[in-house]
């Protein structure tokens, strides 16, 4: 009886084998990557030199103080930062490539910088590439906390994903106190 049983389990398993199985999933539709990157043109601000993009920055970070919390990043594996935000303060950061740093086909046809403040409901966009670097905006924190900066390519493809480029980057942060006026206009009436 058990030897009957054993045989009927195992007939049972190897039916299972011969049943064909669910078709593979179907590849991602959409444009492929070679395609977009042959078709979209590299942005503007990719090609200029390091010192214009330092032009750029002084000009951007007139009026805020370096917070001296500069860190160093990977390219390969950038896509979130979290940076810590206080509130009543406003904030911007500069990305600066390495001497040996690159961004990737991808990224040269152009970058956005995505930040949520605490408390926000949802993303703003702000920012770009500038030469070997990039500045984005976080603009004015009305809670302490962890503000979320995505890196998002401005070209997408659903067949393909790339990183923003090889080497290290290093980030500094700015910072400047909320100007009274503008606070309390953020604040609405009480």
């Amino acid at each position: 009886m058990r030897t009957l049983a054993l045989s009927f389990v195992v007939a049972a398993a190897l039916a299972a084998c011969d049943r064909p199985t669910a078709p593979p999933p179907a590849p991602p539709s959409g444009p492929r990557l070679a395609d977009l990157l042959r078709s979209t043109a590299r942005a503007p601000g990719v090609d200029l030199p390091r010192a214009e993009l330092e032009a750029q920055a002084a000009s951007a970070t007139r009026g805020y103080t370096d917070e001296r919390r500069a860190f160093a990043v990977a390219l390969d594996d950038l896509a979130t930062l979290s940076l810590r935000v206080e509130a009543g303060r406003c904030y911007r950061a500069v990305v600066r490539l390495e001497r040996d740093a690159t961004y990737s086909d991808l990224a040269e046809r152009g970058l956005r910088f995505d930040v949520t403040l605490p408390g926000a409901a949802a993303p703003v966009p702000s920012g770009g590439i500038v030469g070997p670097g990039a500045i984005f905006d976080l603009r004015c924190a009305t809670e302490s906390g962890n503000a979320l900066v995505s890196v998002v390519p401005l070209v997408q493809s659903a067949t393909a994903a790339m990183p923003v480029g090889s080497g290290r980057a290093r980030i500094s942060v700015y910072s400047r106190p909320i100007q009274l006026a503008a606070r309390a206009a953020r604040r609405g009436p009480r």
